[in-house]
């Protein structure tokens, strides 16, 4: 693997505050784990000014989560989903409406009394249908019903590889030829690495072929997370959570079609220091790369350098774009913040 390092120059910072006061459409009632906090504008490189400058407009929208994850965009409905992992649901947020329940149970439809991690990761297929990341249920999972009349039915996807059970998927992407791949860390099970359910010895990243047969490629990451696809050249970037060494990879085939992997960046030295470990990403269109990690997020350029952070003081999970890239959407801890975006490259 070859590794680098891009530290980047500071060119400017801005500070933006978010509003303390709990909104009326707080998804989750009672006290709320979220203080007043400031997240910052970095810019390191002008051509990112494209789609992000410091004068970027930042709103909390949702707040008093559990642990919020798996932010998805629904471009027909105009609406934000997004999960709260240990409570087991899955909300919706629009701006008219604000956060509401969606789907509960998300991800763990076992009995009731037994406590399990719900939904993470959220995927639209090609066909729009509602892609899960199943925690609780240990598997990727088709929601059996339209977006429009959410209902917990469910078709198992992929549930296991070479007839042991998976530990707990947590996030999936679709190449450009239509591929799923998905990350498959231990963290749904109780006692993750030592649960005495743990079937598969590693955390692996995976494949599920036409035929619904799951493939192992890759295996060497200790805590792989986030996932995503580049439009450009189809790379594919894995976020490896380990606070030992938290890491971004990027992959591509080598010559003989082998996902071979190059360090994208190592942020292990900041663990320490910061909330926050690499977790979900997503690709815009015009291949920069937004990355939650240690303090916030990170965006690479499509030249795999750094290119601009927002630093959050809480820990972030995910995020995710709206349908013309003028927002992107970022769940942090207990909140979901909404990031105001240039959209002059969209790639429409």
């Amino acid at each position: 693997m070859e590794f680098k390092n891009y530290p980047g120059t500071l060119l400017l910072v801005i500070t933006m505050a978010c509003n303390p006061t709990k909104p009326e459409n707080a998804p989750v009632e009672g006290e709320s784990k979220e203080h007043t906090y400031t997240i910052t504008v970095e810019i390191l490189q002008s051509d990112v000014k494209k789609i992000i400058d410091e004068k970027a407009e930042i709103k909390t929208i949702a707040r008093g989560l559990n642990w919020a994850e798996g932010t998805l965009w629904l471009k027909d409905q105009k609406a934000l989903l997004f999960s709260d992992v240990p409570e087991n649901k899955i909300y919706k947020w629009t701006e008219a409406g604000g956060s509401s329940i969606w789907l509960e149970p998300s991800g763990y439809t076992g009995p009731k009394e037994v406590k399990r991690e719900g939904s993470n990761g959220l995927i639209l297929n090609s066909q729009g249908q509602l892609i899960i990341c199943q925690h609780g249920d240990r598997r990727i999972a088709l929601m059996d019903a339209p977006l429009n009349a959410p209902v917990p039915k469910f078709i198992t996807v992929a549930d296991g590889w070479r007839n042991n059970r998976l530990n707990s998927p947590n996030d999936g992407a679709f190449n450009s030829k239509g591929d799923f791949y998905f990350t498959d860390p231990p963290y749904g099970l109780p006692g993750q690495d030592e649960d005495p359910e743990k079937e598969i010895g590693f955390s692996g990243v995976y494949r599920v072929g036409n035929n619904g047969l799951v493939i192992m490629v890759v295996d060497s990451l200790k805590r792989p997370n986030g996932i995503a696809f580049s439009p450009i050249d189809n790379a594919m970037y894995v976020a490896n959570s380990d606070p030992k060494h938290a890491i971004w990879v990027k992959y591509a085939p080598d010559e003989k079609g082998n996902l071979a992997g190059k360090l994208l960046y190592d942020a292990t030295d900041l663990v320490d220091k910061v909330n926050g470990l690499p977790d979900g990403l997503k690709v815009h269109p015009s291949g920069y790369v937004f990355a939650t990690g240690p303090g916030g997020i990170w965006i690479f350029s499509p030249d795999d350098k750094i290119s601009a952070r927002i630093h959050i003081p809480q820990a972030t999970a995910n995020c995710a774009f709206d349908d013309d890239f003028s927002h992107l959407y970022i769940a942090a801890d207990s909140t979901v913040i909404r990031v105001s975006l240039k959209n002059e490259i969209a790639g429409e």
